[in-house]
C-alpha cells in the first residue's frame, strides 16, 4: 500500500526552480561574474487537488515583479476552520516557516496569501536546506490548517479535565464531507464518500471491510454502508444513501499520546479519503489488466483451432501446374 503526499507536489515544483534560479545567481556573484544576471521566469500556475484547493501562483503587480511570488489558496470547504472563532487558524500558520510571509489580506478570491520576496535579506541568507523546508510547508499549507483545529483537541484529551471542542462538518466535496467529533476520551472522525458506480462500490466494500476488520495496534476503524452510523444521522440524513459509505476513525489517548503521533495521525487521516480511492483505482485497473491478458491467452487458443492453410501442387491433363489451397 502506498501513502500518499498531503502537499501539493506541482507547488513544490514551481517554487523549487524560483529558489534554484536565486541560488544559481548566488553562487555566481560568489564567483565574481561580471555577466548580467538572467532574469527569473515568469509564474502563472493554477490548479487545484483532489480536496478542492485551489491554488494561485504568479509574481504580483503590473508589469509582473519577477522577485516577488504571491502564493495564493482557495481553501473550499476547509474554510470554515478560517470562519471559527474558538480556533485561530491564522496565529496557527504564523507559527510556521512561512508565517511572516503571510498577508493579513489575501488576493481577492483567495483565503490565504503568502507573498516571498525574493530580494530580502531573509531568503537570500537562508541555506539550501531552509529553503526546502520552506518549499515542503508551503505545499503542506492544507495539512497546517487541519493541524490548527484538531491538535487543540487531541491536546485536550491528555489532560485530567478535558474539555472537547465542539464538533465539525468539512465539505471537501460535493457529496463527501469529513465530521469530526471531539469527546472526552477520543476524537471520531467519519468520512463519508461517495462512488462513482457500482463497480467501485463493490471493490471499494471488500476495502472498507478488510479496514474495520484488520485488528491492529491503532485508532478504532467502524464501517458503514449506505447508511451512517447512528451518532451522526442527523448530520448526514439529507445526503443521497445509494452507493455511499461511512467510515470512522477513533483516535484514542494511546494513539495520540505525544506531539509525534499526533501530528502523523492528522497527516494520515487529511490523506485517507484519497488514499482509499487511490487504491481502489488501481485495484480496478490490475483487474481489467488481468482480464485483458486473460482474454488475449483465450483468443491465442482459439486461433490454434483454426486447420493450416495446405497448399497443393496439381498438373492438369495438359501438363500444366497449378497450386490449389
Amino acid at each position: 500500500m502506498l501513502l500518499l503526499d498531503t502537499g501539493s507536489n506541482i507547488m513544490k515544483d514551481v517554487l523549487q526552480r524560483r529558489f534554484d534560479h536565486m541560488e544559481r545567481q548566488q553562487r555566481e556573484l560568489a564567483a565574481g561574474s561580471t555577466e548580467k544576471p538572467a532574469k527569473a521566469d515568469l509564474i502563472m500556475a493554477n490548479f487545484c487537488d483532489y480536496d478542492g484547493f485551489f491554488y494561485h501562483i504568479l509574481n504580483p503587480g503590473s508589469p509582473a515583479d519577477r522577485n516577488k511570488v504571491s502564493i495564493s489558496v482557495e481553501l473550499y470547504g476547509f474554510k470554515v476552520l478560517l470562519e471559527r472563532k474558538d480556533v485561530d487558524v491564522k496565529a496557527h500558520l504564523k507559527s510556521k516557516l512561512y508565517g511572516s510571509y503571510l498577508q493579513d489580506a489575501p488576493e481577492a478570491g483567495s483565503d490565504l496569501t503568502v507573498l516571498l520576496d525574493f530580494e530580502s535579506d531573509a531568503l537570500k541568507s537562508a541555506s539550501s536546506a531552509k529553503n526546502k523546508e520552506l518549499i515542503s510547508e508551503l505545499a503542506d499549507i492544507k495539512y497546517h490548517v487541519l493541524e490548527a483545529y484538531l491538535l487543540p483537541n487531541f491536546k485536550t484529551i491528555l489532560t485530567d479535565e478535558p474539555k472537547p471542542i465542539p464538533p465539525q462538518l468539512i465539505l471537501h466535496r460535493t457529496d463527501e464531507a469529513i465530521y469530526i467529533r471531539p469527546l472526552a476520551d477520543q476524537v471520531e472522525i467519519t468520512y463519508r464518500t461517495k462512488f462513482d458506480d457500482d463497480d467501485d462500490f463493490e471493490i471499494g466494500k471488500i476495502f472498507i471491510q478488510e479496514f474495520a476488520e484488520t485488528k491492529v495496534a491503532g485508532p478504532g476503524v467502524r464501517a458503514f454502508l449506505n447508511k451512517p452510523p447512528v451518532e451522526v444521522q442527523s448530520i448526514f440524513n439529507s445526503y443521497d444513501k445509494n452507493r455511499a459509505a461511512y467510515v470512522v476513525l477513533s483516535l484514542r489517548q494511546q494513539t495520540i499520546q505525544n506531539e509525534a503521533k499526533q501530528l502523523n495521525s492528522i497527516r494520515l487521516c487529511l490523506s485517507f479519503r484519497n488514499y482509499l480511492h487511490y487504491h481502489l483505482k488501481c485495484s480496478k485497473a490490475y483487474i481489467h489488466s488481468r482480464m485483458r491478458l486473460q482474454t488475449a491467452n483465450f483468443l491465442k487458443i482459439l486461433n490454434r483451432a483454426f486447420p493450416d492453410d495446405e497448399k497443393v501442387e496439381k498438373k492438369t491433363s495438359s501438363g500444366q501446374r497449378f497450386v490449389q489451397s
